[in-house]
């Protein structure tokens, strides 16, 4: 965990620890004073979002277990307003370019 807690954290969540942490200095590093907060897998995530608000959540596509769009079909039930970007590092993807409920991405 990086940063204090203020209901305008960011959370980060992706299974690379290397890159989690890294994303997170970054944004620290640009943005001084903002609360960082990184989880590395889905079902961690989901806990901390049911017990505290956040501005925005980064997360990768593919992790192992509940994957970014599992995370983020659960998390729209608890904080429909919550901004969210979906990242991934593979070009093709099993989604082929379709987000949740049938989405284009």
């Amino acid at each position: 965990m990086l940063g204090r807690q203020t209901h305008d954290a960011i959370l980060i969540v992706d299974d690379d620890f290397d890159f989690a942490r890294g994303l997170g200095r970054l944004i620290t590093k640009g943005f001084p004073g903002q609360a960082v907060l990184v989880k590395h897998d889905g079902p961690s995530a989901f806990a901390l979002l049911q017990e505290r608000p956040f501005a925005l959540m980064i997360t990768d596509m593919r992790m192992p277990g509940m994957d970014g769009f599992a995370l983020l079909e659960q998390v729209r039930v608890i904080a429909p307003a919550l901004s969210v970007v979906v990242l991934t590092g593979f070009r093709h993807h099993r989604h082929g370019g379709i987000g949740p409920k049938g989405r284009r991405l």
